[in-house]
């Protein structure tokens, strides 16, 4: 602890918590949009902070403070999902994507330099409470304690498309012969 004149104060630290710093600009927009409370915050690998608010938008804050993206204002790329969650309930940062779980059960995943949906999903019966990376799994905790567990990154394209082809031949409707050759008992 320094208590010198020279000291930098909180505002003046680049990231910190004073009024230039990304929770105070976080705060302030959540107020001028009525985004709700900020429910998540999590720090991505490229040190980029992700805030995730109750009302379902997600916003990229460099570290100093500035909105690099928000959900509230951003329109998709021509022919791009669409990233809307319910309410925002759980972020997490794995590698290069952002996982975001909502109250209706729903994980998104997101780019983390371009904030682009690769792919999203029912995964629990009630909301998500938590998300967790480790490894080469993130993992989702739902509300009613249910945790699965889920790949990291996407399987390659080839390996989906065999899996897709496999279901369909197991799904195929298939007919039963069924032959009444029966014995009289001896006895």
């Amino acid at each position: 602890y320094s208590s010198s004149s020279n000291a930098a104060t909180d505002s003046d630290a680049p990231g910190a918590y004073g009024s230039g710093g990304i929770a105070a600009a976080a705060a302030k927009s959540a107020d001028a949009l009525g985004k709700g409370d900020i429910k998540r915050v999590v720090a991505a690998a490229d040190g980029s902070v992700w805030v995730g608010y109750k009302r379902g938008v997600l916003e990229k804050y460099s570290e100093a403070g500035q909105l690099l993206w928000s959900s509230a204002t951003s329109a998709p790329a021509a022919g791009a999902s669409v990233f809307r969650p319910a309410d925002i309930t759980a972020v997490a940062a794995a590698g290069s994507s952002v996982w975001v779980g909502d109250a209706h059960g729903q994980l998104w995943v997101l780019d983390a330099s371009s904030a682009a949906l690769q792919r999203s999903w029912k995964a629990h019966v009630f909301p998500v409470r938590s998300i967790a990376a480790g490894g080469h799994l993130v993992y989702s905790l739902g509300k009613d304690g249910s945790i699965c567990a889920w790949p990291a990154l996407p399987p390659p394209a080839a390996l989906t498309a065999a899996w897709q082809q496999d279901v369909v031949s197991c799904m195929t409707e298939q007919q039963l012969t069924v032959s009444r050759d029966v014995q009289a008992d001896p006895g």
